[in-house]
């Protein structure tokens, strides 16, 4: 499968081309941040956490909005609406935060998180989709690609932080998501925002740096190789409230 040939320039010329002329910027021999330093981040940064607990049953109700895009138990069915299923409640969380502050952006998802005023419907939401099992991906019919993400995603640590095939590292890292299972294009299409920095919300800025370092041929190997993830049916537990996130 290759969505830099078929069905990805559309998300590519939106997102890059009227930014960079050129198909995607030359990437320097910038080193990574090293792993150690995101594990130390993220750890001094957990005691600040405030604890809550969402309502995951009045969160299905709350929720029926998102539903509409995203899925009645979080699988959605269009490839650039991301799947929820199972995902860390505190990142579900994270992310309305982020709409709602302006410090991510998107046309849709900043307009419906607006609708959700109230912290409490915020938590029971995150809670509901955090409830179900967790997304599974797509078989993938490009095997050779497949092993390219998977070389990349090993050597580029990408375990340290996402966990095992991307299924998320539990409760240790309620803020880095679950992507195994993921759809190819929505992983694409957040690299590139990654990239050219209209999106910048990650705790430590990591996740832009690795983008900006990425081939785009390593990009569409990397999300081969996440969205055929089989991830498992266990239930992503509740986790702290970020409410003290910036």
């Amino acid at each position: 499968m290759s969505f830099f040939i078929g069905a990805y320039p559309t998300i590519r010329n939106r997102l890059y081309t009227t930014i960079v002329p050129t198909s995607f910027k030359p990437k320097d021999a910038t080193m990574l941040k090293p792993i150690f330093l995101i594990i130390i981040s993220i750890n001094a940064f957990a005691p600040t956490l405030a604890s809550a607990a969402g309502d995951a049953v009045a969160g299905k109700a709350k929720s029926a909005m998102c539903q509409g895009c995203h899925g009645v138990d979080g699988n959605s069915m269009v490839p650039n609406f991301p799947k929820l299923a199972g995902q860390f409640s505190g990142y579900i969380t994270k992310q309305i935060q982020n709409f709602h502050d302006g410090s991510r952006h998107d046309d849709t998802m900043t307009s419906m998180a607006m609708t959700l005023t109230a912290r409490q419907d915020i938590l029971d939401v995150s809670a509901y989709f955090a409830s179900q099992p967790k997304m599974t991906g797509t078989p993938s019919e490009d095997s050779e690609l497949v092993a390219q993400g998977e070389a990349l995603y090993i050597k580029h640590d990408c375990i340290g932080c996402h966990g095992e095939s991307g299924k998320g590292k539990t409760n240790s890292f309620p803020f880095i998501p679950v992507i195994g299972g993921q759809h190819a294009e929505y992983i694409i299409e957040q690299f590139i925002k990654f990239d050219i920095g209209e999106r910048a919300n990650d705790m430590s800025g990591t996740m832009n740096t690795f983008a900006a370092d990425l081939f785009d041929e390593e990009i569409e190997a990397l999300a081969e190789y996440l969205s055929s993830r089989q991830t498992s049916n266990e239930i992503s537990q509740p986790t702290p409230d970020p409410k003290t996130e910036n």
